[in-house]
């Protein structure tokens, strides 16, 4: 037997939006502390190895995420 894992993501237009907005936000994260404390990106558990795999996941998620056209038609 085969499980095959579906994503239902509704019926919200919006969710495109939120996964770029996550994207930005954890690269605005990223440059911040790179700016404002750069000795942080050294340490274990730093926002790197922690910021980085949350944008590849998201990045990954993109494709997944049904793109509805709005018709104002």
């Amino acid at each position: 037997m085969c499980l095959q894992t579906t994503l239902n993501f509704g019926t919200n237009t919006y969710t495109r939006h939120y996964i770029y907005m996550n994207i930005i936000a954890l690269v605005g994260l990223l440059l911040a502390v790179a700016v404002l404390q750069p000795v942080i990106l050294f340490e274990a558990f730093n926002p790197l190895t922690t910021n980085l795999p949350l944008i590849v996941l998201s990045a990954l998620l993109l494709p997944k995420v049904p793109f509805k056209k709005d018709n104002f038609s």
